[in-house]
């Protein structure tokens, strides 16, 4: 009986190890970026970046601009070369630090923008496509991007409200894999603005 005990915990004890690990998500994320369009996600952002100077319209360097929200700015002067004009980069801070980086622009570059984030970023960890419906009646197909790594997740779609606008968040704290679940779970039935 002893002999039996012996061989039921040797095989149970590396199974329940092996369930316990398998409960665990190691995000793996090869081209997971420290920085996006010049704008550095995990340093001091009120220091890196400079507050732009008055008298500049269109600024050659990085620098940002308060909005009317508390702690966030608009960010000019960012690298925009593969992207079509119209864009708008905002960050959202927390402590001096970017908790989300908003990227937005017309949705007619919207492929163009999806292809520049799997060139630099790799594969998307996930794609859905959700059905959009207009005040009109009219329904369009939104493509979802996302990608999910260690310090960062990224997602990209047409705005849900208004068509007419792409988004891009990164976000410097990750979904989790629950979290992204309950995100594919949730109902598409938002109505456009268009």
């Amino acid at each position: 009986m002893n002999m039996l005990k012996f061989v039921l915990a040797g095989i149970l004890i590396p199974s329940c190890t092996l369930a316990a690990d398998a409960g665990q998500t190691n995000i793996s994320w090869p081209q997971e970026p420290t920085s996006f369009m010049g704008v550095d996600l995990h340093g001091d952002f009120l220091n890196d970046v400079d507050e732009c100077p008055s008298d500049v319209s269109r600024p050659d360097t990085l620098c940002r601009v308060s909005t009317e929200t508390p702690d966030q700015y608009l960010i000019l002067g960012s690298d925009s070369r593969r992207v079509l004009l119209g864009y708008q980069l905002i960050a959202q801070l927390s402590n001096g630090r970017i908790d989300k980086l908003v990227f937005t622009g017309p949705a007619n570059s919207s492929a163009l923008v999806a292809e520049m984030l799997r060139t630099d970023f790799g594969p998307p960890s996930q794609s859905k496509t959700n059905l959009v419906k207009t005040k009109s009646g009219a329904t369009f197909d939104n493509e979802v991007l996302g990608w999910t790594g260690e310090k960062l997740s990224i997602e990209s779609q047409r705005n849900n409200e208004d068509l007419g606008v792409y988004s891009v968040q990164l976000i410097n704290t990750p979904m989790s894999i629950s979290n992204v679940q309950d995100a594919e779970q949730a109902p598409a039935s938002d109505v456009s603005k268009i």
